[in-house]
């Protein structure tokens, strides 16, 4: 019980003090937190980087099967189009149309 009593007293005397010592104690808590938090993500990270291994990340994802099933895969053709043929008379109430939408 004397750890929890020492933090109870320590902050008693906090709430003692003028709000701008209150303000400065509670910054610098969160950004040494935040600190220990960042590097100890920056420690994890650099160990999951090292301990990663490249060939067997693909062999889980299943990229040779599917770059496989790629190459077999039928080729794809685009169907070729062609441009309408418009009969006289179409092109002549064609241009009617064009002149009366001026």
């Amino acid at each position: 019980m004397a750890f929890l009593e020492k933090i109870s007293v320590f902050l008693k005397n906090v709430q003692k003090q003028p709000e701008s010592t209150r303000k400065i104690i509670l910054w610098s808590a969160v950004i040494i937190i935040g600190l220990g938090l960042f590097f100890l993500w920056l420690h994890i990270t650099e160990n999951r980087l090292k301990n990663f291994q490249k060939g067997k990340f693909f062999e889980n994802i299943g990229t040779p099967n599917f770059q496989k099933e790629i190459k077999n895969a039928p080729a794809m053709e685009v169907p070729a189009t062609e441009t309408p043929q418009l009969s006289e008379e179409e092109l002549k109430e064609l241009e009617k149309l064009m002149e009366e939408a001026k």
